[in-house]
């Protein structure tokens, strides 16, 4: 299904990127096709390590995908001490967004593939 409607997301979305971020993005969706065809991630999920979700009335979590942890409330509103509460399995499968692209940006492979549009 991905691969049929990817065209028009491309279309609808990449109007409102330079060349750069469309180039990126291109490479994200490229990931999340192999991912929903059964590949692994090719960089590990940072979900919970640098990046996490506070929900309005305080829960947090790892990813929104993953079950609540703690309330900040209860843990003086500390967010690192609730997310060593999660663990994250290292062979995460989503194609969460949010959370995958800041997680391409700190692996090297990916930092270095990325850069290489600015001069292309």
């Amino acid at each position: 299904e991905f691969k049929k409607i990817r065209p028009e997301i491309e279309k609808l979305t990449f109007e409102y990127y330079d060349s750069f971020y469309q180039k990126r993005q291109k490479l994200l969706n490229d990931i999340y096709y192999r991912v929903l065809n059964g590949e692994k991630l090719p960089f590990k999920c940072l979900a919970g390590k640098i990046i996490a979700v506070l929900e309005p009335d305080g829960f947090v979590r790892s990813c929104e995908l993953r079950k609540k942890l703690g309330n900040v409330r209860n843990y003086n509103y500390d967010i690192n001490e609730i997310l060593k509460l999660d663990k994250i399995p290292k062979d995460c499968t989503c194609i969460h967004s949010c959370f995958l692209s800041p997680s391409m940006s700190y692996s090297l492979k990916w930092i270095l593939k990325t850069m290489r549009f600015q001069f292309v």
